[in-house]
């Protein structure tokens, strides 16, 4: 009795292993047009099942090797552009080391009609010490999905390549616009410096608002450019936060008083003074925000504060705690997905008079990304909104920053018109660029300083001069 219930087990383990490869091979069956089992040691083959295509099928021959059989398949099948590379593939000989690590091995050829089709070795059965003993043969039809995967590849290398167009082109093109910008913004300067006419002055002072803006548009658009073609990069020094503040406050607190807006600062005066990081990045991305906020905003204020907050494992570093918030216009829930967009603006006929390339708060959020911190938005419609985003500095001095609105106080009454810092008629400089108005701008500029100044178009023409002059 125990000895038919063994027999029995046996035979159903048998059925439940044989049912379990007839419906592998059925599946199989829908996929590929041949199968055949190889016995790599006997170097015999058996077919499991051919679609008998005249362009595919092999050459039953029992008396012949397995490997003769596959080399025949190759020459009188495969298309001569593929040849030698399937010539290598069915090398039965090098079978073992190329499925040591895997349990298949595939690769896509032409046949004799110039149809694609990807063979396969697939394992099947493997010996204790590693060594395979039978694959399967397969030959699959991927004519269309290889037809289909090139036009797509075909359609995305051309969209790559229009992107990179794009951006080389904005690229260039904001370069070539900033040149003629900073000369115009140099001769105001000149105008600025010299004139005493009132009435001047004010025409002057509306070009220099206008070209900084002009400016901020190309630089919004080549740092866009520079952001897709992944060629900016976060640059750490060690900088004073004082100077930082100083300078964004000095910029919005213009912005601000323009509009009637009140600004209110808050910065937590032990703030350390000296850290470690990408100042002209963070002074950007802060830029930005104010400047966001004081275009969406109409009445009320503009609330700027920076706090911090200690890493308990890493002693000699801080977390900046950054949020500007105002009493604007705010966002609703369903725009907030396009304040990240290029190009786009929130509520468009209703800002249609406010300045700006739609950019400024994608560049804040990619470089706020490349800082490895992200920006967060809180808004109600019609109340206003806060921006706000924590980022990581390294400590190089624990001086506390102070008070800083006396500091700030003081810098604006020391604001007086401009005079030159230094007067030097004995020394000489050279000046070498290949734009004559740049030239005529930094000579313009260093005039009242009475600096004796040869000017240069060229290389060439530098080295001539320094063979004059030491």
């Amino acid at each position: 009795m125990l000895i038919l219930s063994y027999i029995l087990n046996k035979s159903n383990q048998r059925y439940q292993m044989a049912r379990q490869l007839n419906e592998e091979l059925s599946s199989l069956s829908n996929i590929y047009l041949l199968v055949y089992d190889i016995d790599i040691i006997g170097n015999t083959f058996k077919e499991i099942k051919s679609e008998a295509l005249a362009d595919d099928e092999l050459s039953e021959d029992e008396n012949r090797s397995a490997s003769s059989i596959l080399e025949d398949f190759i020459r009188n099948k495969v298309n001569d552009v593929s040849l030698n590379d399937m010539i290598n593939f069915v090398n039965i000989n090098t079978l073992n080391e190329r499925l040591h690590d895997s349990e298949t091995v595939a690769l896509e050829y032409r046949n004799k009609a110039n149809k694609w089709r990807r063979a396969r070795f697939i394992e099947t059965q493997r010996q204790k010490n590693g060594n395979v003993t039978h694959v399967l043969w397969l030959i699959e039809d991927i004519d269309k999905e290889k037809t289909e995967r090139d036009t797509l590849i075909n359609l995305s290398e051309r969209a790559f390549a229009a992107s990179d167009a794009k951006s080389s082109f904005l690229s260039n093109m904001s370069h070539e616009i900033r040149t003629p910008i900073n000369a115009i913004l140099g001769m105001n300067e000149m105008i600025l410096r010299e004139c005493e006419d009132t009435e001047i002055l004010a025409y002057s002072e509306s070009i220099k608002t206008a070209g900084n803006t002009l400016l901020g548009l190309v630089n919004d658009i080549l740092d866009f450019s520079k952001i897709e073609a992944g060629k900016i990069e976060i640059i750490p020094v060690n900088y004073d936060l004082s100077s930082l503040i100083n300078d964004l406050v000095n910029m919005i607190q213009i912005k601000a008083d323009d509009k009637g807006l009140a600004l209110a600062l808050d910065f937590d005066k032990n703030l350390p003074k000296l850290l470690h990081g990408d100042e002209i990045r963070i002074k950007q991305v802060i830029t930005n925000i104010l400047t966001n906020s004081v275009k969406y905003t109409e009445k009320g204020s503009i609330t700027f504060s920076i706090g911090f907050k200690r890493i308990e494992d890493e002693p000699d570093s801080v977390i900046l705690l950054v949020s500007v918030k105002d009493t604007g216009i705010g966002i609703k829930p369903e725009d907030m997905k396009k304040l990240f967009m290029e190009f786009e603006r929130i509520e468009e006929e209703r800002n249609r008079n406010v300045e700006g390339t739609g950019l400024g708060m994608a560049i804040t959020k990619n470089l706020l990304y490349l800082m490895e911190t992200n920006l967060n938005v809180e808004s109600v419609y019609g109340f206003g909104t806060k921006f706000s985003f924590e980022l990581k500095q390294k400590v190089v001095k624990w001086e506390p920053l102070g008070n800083y609105e006396e500091s700030y106080k003081s810098s604006l009454s020391a604001n007086k018109k401009y005079k030159e810092k230094f007067i030097a008629p004995a020394a000489q400089l050279l000046v070498v660029d290949d734009n004559p108005m740049n030239l005529m701008v930094f000579k313009s500029l260093l005039k009242q300083t009475k600096v004796k100044i040869d000017m240069a178009n060229s290389g060439d023409e530098a080295i001539l001069l320094t063979q004059d002059k030491k």
